[in-house]
């Protein structure tokens, strides 16, 4: 009875050095990952190594929720910092720890956005795509988001029929969505057709536009 009573109190004791750990970490977690949105798009460099520090807590946790927030606002920062390449990195991260098509599109999302500021529009479209596929079967505001980057993509290089196909389905979607926002997808539509030099067309979608933003 004696020795199997040392047993539960030295389990007890494990358990509660355990709690204590994790309690420690998590506080850290929460600090670190606070220091590092006050200097988000203030000060990018201490925004990464804040948000660096807060990933080293979070993975001494092993939360999954909080690696993926963890690893998300790490590329997030290093994004802004103009560290693509390391961004990259870190998203591919984001994306091991989502569990929905929703969080997986968005992370293949942000790959695109930060392969389109680093000067590479062919991978970007690539990410954009198999973002739109990850997500096809959803309606939501991200879908509308993808729909928006490829059309903002294919206006940049120059294919105006195609960012018009994409911005018109932008525009369908948010109609369905009841997104009071729908006027922006409008005025883009309106700013393509203006492009392909239909004027009728153009206005027609610039009074929906400022109707819209009553």
């Amino acid at each position: 009875r004696r020795r199997m009573r040392y047993i539960l109190i030295f389990a007890l004791f494990i358990c509660n050095t355990l709690f204590a750990q994790k309690q420690a970490h998590k506080a850290a977690y929460l600090k670190y990952d606070s220091i590092a949105s006050i200097y988000h798009n203030k000060d990018n460099d201490q925004s990464v190594f804040y948000s660096k520090k807060a990933l080293e807590q979070a993975i001494l946790l092993q939360d999954s929720a909080t690696l993926k927030s963890a690893y998300f606002n790490v590329a997030s920062s290093l994004l802004n910092q103009g560290s693509f390449q390391e961004s990259l990195q870190y998203w591919d991260q984001v994306l091991i720890y989502s569990k929905t098509a929703y969080d997986s599109a968005r992370a293949v999302n942000e790959k695109g956005a930060v392969s389109i500021e680093a000067g590479n529009p062919d991978q970007a479209l690539s990410y954009f795509l198999f973002a739109l596929e990850l997500i096809n079967n959803e309606n939501s505001g991200m879908k509308a988001r993808i729909y928006n980057e490829i059309g903002l993509l294919y206006r940049t290089i120059g294919e105006y029929e195609k960012a018009l196909e994409y911005f018109k389905l932008m525009s369908d979607l948010k109609v369905k969505l009841k997104d009071k926002r729908v006027y922006r997808s409008h005025m883009n539509i309106g700013l393509i057709l203006l492009d392909l030099n239909e004027y009728d067309s153009a206005i027609k979608y610039f009074n929906l536009s400022y109707e819209g933003m009553d």
